[in-house]
């Protein structure tokens, strides 16, 4: 997916209460976003900070569910610049609109999945990328584990955290080492995934061409982040754009360098290679021929297609492992999304259906045929053209495609 041009793009939170300010009107910002997460059929508070010395003394506010049927209404309490409201909320998803401020809010109604968490569902989540308050990380981190969710898979701009040789800095841009230390905190392992090289290291294309100091930096990163992983995936996308319109060989040799360097500081979690866009008979052939399946633990691919083709798809990889004597090499499905129309800062709820339903068809079907990970696409709120991937609103609390997502998760 083309997120890798966003690399410098941080969504910030606080956006939309930006713009609402310039419209006139009135600003709320969730305290938390994991409070939006709620146990069903019992009391949970949820609260919004007023910024601006907007101070109404009362609320009012309307709940409706995923097809906007009106479950309650009333008025939300106000005091010392916070919204308080105290709800009750039935198993599902919900939306709470605040028609003074022009606001919408979703709520995910699950009982916590607890310790028993099956590893199949993932998510990627590029909060490194794609959010920059620390609050909302946490919060959106939280609210991960709280579904069931236990792996998320992160991006690292390799060129900031080791701008020269010898020089690292494992905070800059993203905030790199902050956020990984949260997941570690909140018990959610992250699949790290590079697919660009430092300035020094010179570049062909997208590859760097000192392979040994290529190595040498991803043995620094290893040593560095591994206790926060739970597996390395190496490139993105390497047969499109990203891999510079190269043939497989050079991917192939890029792969057996970095992790050569992996190795020498004991890379203890799998390596997922491939990191496919796209099924191309031509490349994955050359691929094999060149060793792939011999240094890697498993295979992953994306897809945004319906989830009507996703037997056939799989079919094309198993066919290609077992011609390749891998049969039983695991396959990975690291980006599987379906986007709802660029523009507001939440879908409409008909458009909002329509994701939820493809996500989680397709974890389905690729739960059927065997894919041991799939990681829905994408977390956070995220405008790429005319389309917006996100399962969380701008502020960060939860789509009905989360919702839907969390729910197929505790559900299979």
């Amino acid at each position: 997916m083309r997120i890798a041009a966003l690399a410098l793009l941080v969504v910030l939170a606080g956006d939309d209460a930006l713009r609402a300010a310039e419209a006139g009107a009135l600003v709320l910002r969730p305290a938390t976003v994991d409070q939006f997460y709620v146990e069903p059929d019992a009391p949970a508070r949820l609260e919004w900070s007023v910024p601006g010395g907007q101070t109404p003394a009362a609320l009012a506010y309307r709940i409706c569910d995923l097809w906007g049927r009106q479950e309650a209404a009333g008025e939300a309490a106000v005091a010392g610049g916070v919204v308080a409201l105290d709800v009750t909320l039935r198993r599902g998803y919900h939306e709470i609109e605040f028609p003074a401020a022009e606001r919408r809010f979703g709520i995910v109604a699950l009982p916590p999945a607890g310790d028993a968490a099956d590893p199949f569902f993932a998510i990627d989540s590029a909060l490194s990328w794609l959010v920059a308050d620390e609050g909302v990380r946490e919060g959106l981190v939280k609210a991960l584990r709280r579904s069931g969710i236990r792996m998320s898979r992160e991006r690292v701009r390799w060129g900031q955290v080791n701008p020269a040789k010898d020089r690292w800095q494992w905070d800059e841009g993203g905030r790199y080492d902050t956020l990984r230390q949260c997941y570690a905190r909140h018990g959610v392992s992250i699949l790290e995934m590079f697919h660009d090289a430092p300035a020094h290291l010179g570049r062909s294309g997208r590859y760097p061409v000192d392979l040994i100091g290529a190595a040498e930096g991803v043995q620094r990163i290893v040593r560095q982040w591994q206790a926060t992983w739970g597996a390395l995936e190496i490139w993105n996308e390497p047969e499109i754009s990203f891999g510079g319109e190269y043939p497989a060989d050079q991917y192939v040799s890029l792969l057996k360098a970095l992790l050569c360097g992996a190795e020498r500081e004991r890379l203890s979690v799998p390596v997922v290679a491939g990191v496919f866009a796209h099924y191309l008979e031509e490349y994955v052939t050359c691929a094999a021929r060149n060793g792939i399946l011999q240094c890697a633990d498993a295979i992953s691919f994306h897809t945004y297609d319906r989830a009507e083709r996703m037997e056939a798809l799989v079919g094309s990889y198993r066919s290609w492992l077992e011609r390749s004597g891998r049969e039983g090499l695991p396959l990975w499905l690291t980006e599987c999304g379906r986007p709802w129309r660029r523009g507001p800062d939440r879908p409409p709820l008909d458009q909002d259906r329509e994701s939820a339903l493809d996500i989680t068809m397709k974890a389905v079907e690729a739960k059927a045929c065997g894919i041991a990970r799939y990681f829905a696409f994408v977390y956070p709120f995220y405008e790429e053209n005319a389309n917006n991937f996100g399962m969380a609103c701008r502020a960060g609390t939860p789509l009905g495609c989360m919702a839907a997502y969390a729910q197929a998760a505790a559900a299979l």
